[in-house]
């Protein structure tokens, strides 16, 4: 169980400091940074403290900590999965505005 431990500790550790990076280079908002910070920081606790998953699920209301899991991914996944969805909606959006501008300015230039 040690070698998983530090195996996860060192990857988690991996992933937080490129969160960093990506908070430098302004490429994430720091909501999203703060949002997956927590995420990743609760794994390595986890992680760590297995116990901790077990105990938050009765203090839920849920049988085992390993049920939690499954569902916060769950719930996890379907945000994702709406979040993607909206985003490519509003790209449609955009991209359907560009091409209309681009077909009115080629209109205009055959008259």
């Amino acid at each position: 169980m040690l070698f998983l431990q530090i195996f996860l500790a060192v990857i988690i550790s991996l992933i937080i400091v490129r969160l960093f990076l990506k908070l430098k280079k302004n490429e994430i908002g720091l909501l999203n940074f703060s949002i997956w910070l927590i995420l990743w920081l609760g794994a390595l606790a986890v992680s760590f403290f297995p116990d901790l998953s077990s105990i938050l699920a009765r203090f839920l209301g849920i049988g085992r900590g390993a049920d939690l899991i499954i569902y916060f991914s769950l719930i996890l996944i379907f945000y994702f999965i709406f979040s993607f969805e909206v985003r490519a909606r509003r790209i449609d959006q955009k991209i359907d505005q560009v091409v209309r501008y681009l077909a009115l300015a080629e209109k205009d230039k055959l008259k």
